[in-house]
């Protein structure tokens, strides 16, 4: 992680760039501050994002969007996550591109691997291990509080280092929740009144009536869910949830990526989600 944080302060300015984690939270949490170093302005024309697990995706195709040059100048973004997805042949391809790539442009790939992806020793491709060593943990914790601005006592920074270091997904997801006290500081205090609040919830009901497929008692639930505090300590909720050790890889990657998909969404509509929807297709995976 502390390669690619260095790699960033510095305008990321090599050609190309494979990040990779066994976290998928790291991982879209990595594409997204990539994205953040172009102006909102202009990121349309000069950042294009494509998934290497996709139907669509092709080789040409990231080749064409490469070496493409964005409308207003300067340099082109290529993103391709899910590098991981492809086959052997087709990751050759890739490999064949990075070692002599386009000068002016970047290409910022993503992989989920908890060992250092082979084929890529070429000088122009920087390696990039997202995965955080026990002391770096605390120093993300801050840095995350910090950006959705406020700080932690150092008391709540070792309770979410103790009960959630190797999940990164749910410290953002608390941290999320942490938020909605509206304070430039949090302590102790506000968690446990945090976690009082949720035990009077009605989020978990909806929980339980998900994970026993009862559809009518899960939409009447959501119905009761309108407020943007109530969305959050669901997606949070959702989050733990799904997060759970024994619960099923596929249904856990499915859920996860349904829950980034609605985060985003939440956040273009100022909150105003209809979690309805995430429900429906949550219901089809469980």
């Amino acid at each position: 992680m502390k390669t690619f944080l260095e790699e960033l302060k510095k305008g990321l300015p090599g050609p190309v760039y494979l990040a990779y984690c066994a976290d998928l939270y790291l991982l879209y949490e990595a594409k997204l501050m990539v994205k953040r170093t172009v102006p909102p302005e202009s990121a349309d024309m000069s950042v294009e994002s494509l998934d290497a697990g996709g139907d669509g995706f092709s080789v040409a195709g990231m080749l064409e969007a490469v070496r493409s040059i964005p409308f207003f100048g300067g340099r082109k973004i290529v993103i391709v996550e899910n590098l991981d997805a492809l086959k052997a042949e087709t990751l050759k391809k890739v490999q064949s591109y990075t070692r002599s790539p386009e000068p002016q442009s970047l290409l910022f790939m993503l992989m989920k691997s908890r060992k250092e992806p082979q084929g890529f020793a070429s000088p122009e491709v920087k390696l990039l291990p997202l995965s955080m060593k026990p002391w770096e943990v605390p120093l993300w914790i801050k840095k995350k509080a910090k950006d959705e601005g406020f700080e932690l006592s150092e008391e709540v920074v070792a309770w979410l280092n103790d009960n959630y270091s190797s999940e990164p997904g749910l410290i953002a997801s608390e941290l999320k929740k942490l938020s909605l006290a509206g304070r430039p500081r949090i302590g102790m205090e506000d968690v446990r009144q945090l976690i009082m609040d949720m035990s009077e919830h009605n989020a978990f009901d909806l929980i339980r009536a998900l994970t026993a497929k009862n559809s009518a008692k899960v939409f009447r639930l959501a119905r009761e869910l309108r407020g943007q505090q109530d969305i959050v300590m669901l997606m949070g909720a959702l989050n733990k949830e799904f997060s759970r050790a024994g619960t099923p890889e596929d249904v856990h990657e499915k859920a996860t990526e349904l829950l980034r998909d609605a985060d985003m969404k939440s956040k273009a509509l100022y909150g105003i989600y209809p979690v309805e929807d995430l429900l429906a297709r949550l219901l089809k995976i469980v």
